[in-house]
């Protein structure tokens, strides 16, 4: 298989369709793909509005419970099976036909293709509110000091990775929520895996469910985490 699309959603059913619709369009007769739609412990289960979509390439995880976003992600990338896999999040903030850019640099040689809104070819069509946007620099200066990576936008939902590759971190990870990226970007740079950020087109979703007290309190303490985990330990 060429491509797993893993969509991680929680309590999105009001687009959940349409935009599961628009993934499917995108790459229906291009090549084998199968999208993985990951729900975190929605209030209401979306499995009845997917099974209406008639895809037998959908899959449908169901976590017991609200676990995090990270956790979704990493229990779509174990069970996948594409060559290629990408994550994206279900608004669709990054059009989905936007992973044509990020597959140019695969076959370019790169192992993990990230999409990023603060590059020089980056276009953010609708920006976040001003907090948003503050909060969101202060994590990327903290995330070059704590783990000593330069990207410039490690946050953006959308991704593109080598599948064997990211299935090998999948089992190292263990951040359960919005950190699980530069958790994942912390270990490419571990085992020098070649990451490209690539300019994206992007579109602020005001419906984002973080909570800007909370999620980034978690995300300060799991950047500490992240760096004093002895990830050698368990590869040993």
């Amino acid at each position: 298989m060429h491509l797993s699309i893993i969509v991680p959603i929680y309590n999105e059913n009001s687009i959940l369709c349409e935009n599961i619709s628009k993934i499917h369009e995108c790459f229906d007769k291009k090549f084998n793909f199968e999208i993985i739609v990951v729900d975190d412990g929605s209030i209401e289960s979306p499995n009845f509005l997917l099974s209406k979509l008639n895809y037998s390439n959908l899959k449908i995880i169901n976590n017991q419970k609200n676990f995090g976003k990270g956790y979704s992600i990493i229990q779509g990338i174990r069970n996948s099976n594409g060559y290629l896999v990408l994550i994206t999040d279900a608004d669709l903030s990054s059009p989905i036909n936007e992973y044509f850019k990020l597959e140019k640099k695969i076959k370019d040689g790169y192992d993990f293709v990230i999409g990023s809104r603060a590059k020089n070819d980056s276009e953010v069509i609708i920006k976040q509110n001003i907090l948003r946007i503050i909060m969101g620099e202060i994590f990327n200066i903290c995330v070059r000091i704590i783990l000593g990576l330069k990207y410039n936008d490690t946050q953006c939902g959308l991704k593109l990775f080598n599948g064997e590759k990211i299935k090998y971190i999948s089992t190292l990870c263990k951040i359960n929520r919005f950190c699980i990226d530069a958790e994942i970007l912390f270990l490419a740079k571990k085992f020098k895996y070649n990451v490209f950020e690539k300019g994206i087109i992007w579109i602020n979703d005001k419906r984002s469910s973080v909570n800007l007290f909370y999620d980034p309190l978690i995300m300060f303490i799991d950047l500490f985490r992240i760096r004093l985990r002895n990830y050698d330990e368990k590869i040993n």
